[in-house]
């Protein structure tokens, strides 16, 4: 009885360690030629993950480094799948051995192929980089993976000439800079595991942009793909120059906090393959175009057949430099099916050389989408832009010649457009057929093949229709998106960025940020304080730069219902306005100035302005200027003037209202490059910061700023180096009246625990008085 009782202890005993053992499977998903797994963790376990086809129970055992630990759960990743069908299969391992009674397997996993469409491809048999045109690896090729902790110290083989002799590489940048010698031909696969910082690396040969990749003479073989592994793979602190490069892919890894620029294609490169990557900011340049780093993905210096795809750039300043004046026209690009999510210029920006630019979502878009200068064409077809200021520019001509002018003071080139749809442009406009003045901005075609005729205004050089041919015919024929899925493409599960659109997600208020190209100083600090929730390997390894309890999910437009925020329409295309540091709004009551125009400081308003100096609505340490000319927003001037105020360095503009201000716009002149500060207080001795506001000479910036009602006190400050001019002012109070609450959720609010909330989920600011809140600039009182 008692051996009994013993053995029954026994049988108890393995089956709760077996049930508690056990894994259960939290979250299981394909995408491109990869596939992913997480399961709950459980103390003192390791794991290993294996692949098979769907139902063929052949299952191959993953790396290693493929399956990783995070604070709560386990995750693999399978990577380098041809497009099909898969299971995954978690096995728990105890004391070095596997426990297969507690395994777990998951469904069918859809695993789907790259778009290979565009000139990178074009002439490519066998796959660029390390991978094959099928998604599996290359038969010789080799994996090489690299994390913070191992990124000075990892050791490769490569070969020292052409008798058979090698040499020990340490360090990431150390192994690169071997393959420059030109004899080593062995695809390799650089793995970017979590984030690398760059304190991490062994060294840069690149001092202006990082981690340098370059062949041994032009257009030399560099078959290299750096790719990250998961969710979570970053670089952050530098970027990387490719230089006389063929046959080189980056993918599903983000750029943080680059020195110069992200990726710089910088010289006689070729067969590039850019594609499902996440950048962010640059750090700040000395130049006053730079406060967003220099450039994001640039690419020069007679560099040709490129693909930058599927990638996601978020508050991106200079985008894509697209050549310098080396270029030749046989050098021929392609972006498709990129998400410009509130970059600000650049998308490309053209000279000399061909871009086909298709099913991109230019997603609110403050100066300009596509622009070409020097003779570069461009094709530009199916994007969607969403309140993208200027869709098209030629340098010199249409509307890149009116007023101030935009973007270049370079020749022109031509653009053929063809089904963009285009929502809420400031303006765009198209060539009529003989028009001799070069007041357009694009040629637009009614069929997709036809061959353009007209000539750049300035310069006069033509459109090159043997590369749009090229473009037409080799590689997108049956691969065209309509451009009203746009959208919802790049946005989806097999869309732009990085798997599962990356751990670091930002979300825009488009009312706030449509029409702002200045930095957003909140993403900016969470980018400098970012880390992975990554924590190691399961033996134990752990992982620097990582730890982190979640993932950042941020941004002013989170908690807004996507239809609400896609139907702002901004202030060049009629709508209630914004930029800067945040936007006008219609539920607010104009006090100064009005929705439509603002208070402008001419002899008109001379008296009423004195008269709101003298009742502290006004205060200002700059002075009034009474020779400079004020201009209204259309850049007609105003009646007889008095002039504007002019803030030297470091002076600012105070207003204050007693009921609190929800919108402040200041319209400030041209005169030189523009740099501004927006700051507001509830007291008028603290002050937020709102936001920062630059813009080159000859512009008129958006410097506006949106609060909730609270703020009785908004000012403006002048931090360039010289003297600026502020010429006009709107003021907006919350709205009058008063809206009583008598149930506890009605069409408009809810009430959560004395709580107030709109249908959006969006808390109420405290109460200014008893019982009385601000929620969207309207004044709500809560009645019991």
């Amino acid at each position: 009885m008692v051996i009994k009782k013993y053995l029954l202890a026994i049988v108890m005993i393995f089956f709760a360690v077996s049930a508690k053992a056990a894994v259960t499977i939290n979250e299981a998903a394909g995408w491109f030629e990869s596939a992913y797994v997480t399961w709950q963790k459980t103390a003192g376990m390791s794991y290993h993950v294996y692949v098979s086809p769907a139902a063929t129970d052949t299952w191959t055992k993953l790396d290693d480094e493929l399956v990783r630990e995070y604070p709560t759960y386990g995750r693999a990743d399978a990577l380098g799948l041809k497009a099909g069908s898969y299971q995954l299969k978690v096995v728990p391992v105890s004391n070095g051995a596997e426990v297969g009674a507690d395994a777990a397997v998951t469904d069918a996993l859809t695993v789907m192929a790259h778009d290979r469409s565009g000139f990178a491809h074009v002439g490519v048999s066998d796959g660029i980089g390390a991978y094959k045109n099928d998604g599996t690896l290359k038969d010789n090729a080799k994996v090489l993976y690299v994390w913070a902790n191992n990124a000075k110290t990892i050791t490769f083989d490569v070969a020292k000439d052409n008798k058979g002799g090698v040499t020990t590489g340490t360090g990431l940048q150390d192994i690169i800079t071997l393959y420059q010698k030109g004899y080593e031909t062995t695809p390799l696969a650089i793995r970017i595991i979590g984030t690398i910082k760059a304190a991490d690396m062994d060294r840069f040969d690149s001092s202006e942009e990082g981690l340098q990749v370059k062949g041994k003479n032009n257009y030399s073989n560099m078959p290299i793909t750096f790719e990250g592994v998961g969710f979570d793979a970053a670089i952050s602190g530098f970027g990387i120059l490719c230089r006389n490069c063929v046959n080189v892919e980056f993918r599903n890894f983000a750029i943080m906090l680059c020195k110069d620029d992200c990726l710089s294609l910088d010289s006689y490169n070729a067969n590039i393959w850019i594609h499902n990557m996440d950048f962010f900011y640059g750090n700040t340049g000395g130049d006053a175009d730079q406060a967003k780093g220099d450039g994001t993905v640039d690419i020069k210096g007679k560099s040709k057949n490129i693909t930058v795809s599927y990638n996601h750039f978020i508050d991106c300043g200079k985008t894509s430099l697209g050549g310098m004046k080396s270029e030749d026209t046989s050098c021929w690009m392609t972006y498709h099916h990129n998400w410009f999510d509130h970059s600000d210029s650049r998308h490309p920006r053209i000279r000399t050389a061909f871009y086909h630019v298709y099913n991109n979502y230019f997603d609110g878009v403050s100066k300009y989408g596509v622009g070409v200068t020097t003779g570069g064409s461009s094709f530009v077809e199916a994007n969607y832009f969403r309140n993208c200021k200027y869709p098209m520019l030629i340098s010199k001509q249409g509307t890149d010649a009116e007023g101030d002018g935009t973007f270049s003071g370079e020749p022109g080139g031509v653009i053929k457009a063809f089904n963009n749809k285009i929502d809420n442009p400031r303006k765009v406009q198209y060539y009529t057929e003989g028009q001799t003045d070069g007041a357009w901005d694009a040629v637009k075609v009614d069929d997709r093949s036809a061959s353009v005729a007209a000539t750049a205004f300035s310069g006069g050089t033509a459109y090159n229709n043997e590369a749009d041919l090229k473009a037409r015919t080799t590689y997108v024929e049956n691969k065209m998106n309509n451009p009203e899925d746009v959208k919802a493409i790049v946005k989806g599960q097999y869309g732009a960025g990085r798997l599962q659109h990356g751990d670091f997600k930002w979300s825009f208020n488009n009312s706030l940020q449509d029409e702002n190209y200045g930095v957003i100083s909140e993403l900016k600090s969470a980018l400098q304080n970012y880390k992975s929730t990554l924590v190691g390997f399961f033996d134990g390894t752990t992982i620097s730069n990582g730890g982190a309890t979640e993932t950042v999910d941020g941004g002013d437009g989170k908690g807004i219902s996507e239809e609400e925020n896609d139907s702002y329409v901004p202030s060049w295309a009629g709508g209630s306005g914004g930029g800067g540091g945040g936007s006008t709004t219609t539920d607010g009551q104009y006090v100064v100035g009005t929705s439509s125009d603002y208070f402008w400081f001419n002899a008109d308003n001379e008296a009423q302005y004195n008269a709101y100096v003298a009742a502290g609505t006004f205060t200002t340490t700059g002075t009034v200027n009474p020779t400079y000319e004020v201009k209204k927003s259309d850049g007609t001037s105003c009646s007889d003037y008095v002039g504007s105020i002019r803030l030297a360095p470091n002076q600012y503009f105070l207003v204050y209202h007693a009921d609190g201000i929800c919108t402040a716009n200041f319209y400030v002149s041209g005169n030189g490059s523009q740099k501004w500060k927006l700051e507001t207080s509830v007291d008028g001795s603290t002050w937020t910061t709102i936001g920062t506001v630059e813009g080159k000479a000859a512009t008129h910036p958006a410097c506006n700023i949106t609060t909730a009602g609270d703020n009785k006190y908004v000012r403006i400050t002048n931090t360039a180096s010289g003297n600026r001019d502020l010429q006009g002012i709107k003021i907006a109070t919350p709205a009058g009246g008063e809206t009583s609450i008598q149930q506890v959720t009605n069409s408009q609010w809810s009430i959560v625990n004395s709580q107030l909330y709109d249908l959006q989920g969006r808390k109420a600011l405290q109460p200014t008085a008893a019982g009385i809140y601000i929620l969207n600039g309207k004044k709500v009182v809560l009645k019991k």
